[in-house]
């Protein structure tokens, strides 16, 4: 199992496992950090709208899973749980 699936699996006592799969798909999807994605690719990705979109990122960041920013119509994601050191 890949490290950053294993260090998401960590959270799983306190985490909601809907919310643990959300970080495990931007842990796939994001090349690098940090990454700069369009909105829009995370919106149809997820098949969410605007504002549900948001709720989902803000639910993970509440967590402590996800670190991001966003800016004309981007999602600039500075640090993901299970990616990178």
């Amino acid at each position: 199992m890949p490290e950053s699936f294993t260090t998401l699996l960590a959270h799983r006592p306190r985490v909601p496992d809907a919310t643990l799969l959300d970080a495990v798909e931007l842990a796939a999807l994001a090349p690098c950090l940090p990454w700069r994605v369009q909105r829009a690719v995370l919106q149809e990705h997820w098949r969410l709208s605007h504002p549900a979109l948001h709720r989902r990122l803000r639910r993970l960041q509440r967590w402590g899973l996800l670190q991001f920013e966003t800016e004309h119509g981007t999602v600039l994601i500075t640090g993901l749980a299970g990616v990178g050191p």
